[in-house]
Parts: C-alpha cells; sequence; structure tokens
C-alpha cells in the first residue's frame, strides 16, 4: 500500500504509486531534453533572463500563433475582447523544473497579450523566491489553499494546467449559476477524456462537471510545441449557454459541497519535480 506522507496544506504526498503518463516516441526528444535545475532564485534578474529566453523562443512557435488563435475565436464567440481576471492553479515549482518554466512562460505571454489585470496563482509548492517574483510581476499569490472554491463574477481565464479533476468540478460547484459560469474559459485537461477514463465515478465524485458536461465546448490545445509532454492532454473549455438542457427544471439546483480528500487533491508538481 501507499505510504502516504503528510506535507502541509491539507496535501498529502503520495509514494509507491507509479506516474501514469502517456507514451509519446519523438526522436531525440528525451535525450535533448534539459531537465536541470534552474535555480532557486537567488537572483531575480538572472531568473528573469531565462523566462524571457523562453518566451521569446515561444512567440516565435506555430505552438503560441495557433493557440493564440484558438483562444481569439473563444473570445469572440462570448463576444469579449479579453479577460478581465486570471486565476492560477498548480503552476508548480517552476524555478527549478523546466515542464513548470515553460507552462509559466505561457501563462506569462496571455497576460501581456490579453492585457490581463487581475492575476492571481497559487500552489502549495511554491517557494517564497518563486511568490517574490510571482509578486514582483504584479501577480497575486492565494493566502491559502481554496481547493477551488472561487468566486468569479467577470471574464476570467481559469488555467489548471495538469491539475486534479476535483478542482475543475470545485470551481464549477462555486460558480453554479448561468451567469457565473458564462463568464469562465477552462484551461485544463481534455473534459472529455477525464470523463471517458472516470465514467464509473465521474456521477458520485465530480457531480458538477458530469451534469454539464454535454454542454461544455472544447478546443484541445494543439500540442505541436517543441516538448510535447508540457501541454499535452490540454484544451481550452467554454460552456454553451444556449442548450436546452440548461433551462431544464432543477438543473441548477445547487448539491451539497463537495467532499475535499486530500489524498485525490495532491498536485501533480510533485511527480513533476525531476532533481
Amino acid at each position: 500500500m501507499p505510504n502516504n506522507k503528510d506535507i502541509g496544506d491539507g496535501f498529502l504526498e503520495i509514494t509507491g504509486r507509479k506516474k501514469i503518463k502517456k507514451k509519446i516516441l519523438y526522436k531525440n526528444e528525451n535525450k535533448n531534453r534539459m531537465r536541470a535545475v534552474v535555480g532557486q532564485l537567488h537572483s531575480l534578474d538572472l531568473f528573469e533572463k531565462k523566462l524571457l529566453k523562453v518566451e521569446v523562443e515561444m512567440i516565435a512557435s506555430d505552438f503560441l500563433k495557433r493557440n493564440l488563435r484558438t483562444l481569439q475565436k473563444i473570445l469572440s464567440m462570448i463576444k469579449l475582447e479579453k479577460f478581465k481576471r486570471m486565476i492560477c492553479l498548480g503552476i508548480g515549482p517552476f524555478s527549478f523544473n523546466i515542464d513548470c518554466l515553460h507552462q509559466l512562460a505561457f501563462f506569462m505571454i496571455l497576460i501581456k497579450k490579453f492585457d490581463i489585470r487581475d492575476v492571481e496563482f497559487y500552489d502549495p509548492v511554491l517557494t517564497e523566491h518563486e511568490k517574490i517574483f510571482l509578486t514582483s510581476k504584479n501577480i497575486k499569490i492565494t493566502p491559502e489553499n481554496y481547493e477551488g472554491f472561487y468566486s468569479i463574477d467577470s471574464s476570467t481565464l481559469v488555467c489548471l494546467p495538469h491539475c486534479p479533476v476535483e478542482l475543475t468540478n470545485n470551481i464549477l460547484w462555486q460558480n453554479w449559476s448561468p451567469n457565473s459560469l458564462s463568464k469562465i474559459v477552462l484551461l485544463c485537461n481534455s473534459i472529455d477524456e477525464v470523463l471517458a477514463k472516470n465514467s464509473e465515478t465521474a456521477n458520485e465524485n465530480y457531480k458538477e462537471l458530469k451534469k454539464i458536461s454535454s454542454c461544455i465546448k472544447e478546443f484541445p490545445l494543439e500540442n505541436n510545441y517543441c516538448f510535447r509532454d508540457i501541454f499535452n492532454n490540454m484544451a481550452f473549455h467554454l460552456f454553451d449557454m444556449q442548450s436546452e438542457k440548461l433551462s431544464s427544471e432543477g438543473f441548477w439546483v445547487k448539491e451539497s459541497k463537495p467532499l475535499v480528500s486530500s489524498a485525490e487533491m495532491i498536485t501533480n508538481d510533485l511527480e513533476k519535480i525531476k532533481i
């Protein structure tokens, strides 16, 4: 049986469990990929140069161009020019993990591109140096673990890079109304794939997600990035508020608050760390 260790903030480190990862065979990718320690941010200037280098390379990529077009299309569908708010959960230890560094670069580009003024991050594994760096970029750090229960009242891009599905479901529960959900665009693991893999438990564990799943429009992130497992299986999602199902009697009756299991809410950041 797994030997679980309390790491604080209501999270458990689960050991003795294999990391399940989709095999992707790309010639020389693993050989050439640098997963070295980036550093502990002792020099904010030095780290900023590293991040900027990744951003510059990403801006020139076909990956970014394609996915910006997708996001522009989504904004036009919901009749918006930009997002007012971004919430990012589970970014991971970006100062010493290359996957997290590239994800952060992507989110920073989105913040600048769409002029998002209200940005909030949270991950229990963030170091004090990482928090200092984010706040230097006018990014707020959530003071405690809200476990996804964020109230949303303006156009918001919610980024959950490879996070547990419970976080997605908790966001839906907290904003369970047509007015709130119409303001949300989710960037997370493909909900279609998540529900297909968890069909037996979805009705019980992810009630809101299962209930509204047929009203979700999914736009897969075009994963032609140079490192294919950083953004794999992720997608943008929005809610089709014109669906007849949403007007059915009792649809918006709110269930009891989801029970949050520390073991289930563990972030993938712990599995990402390779030193």
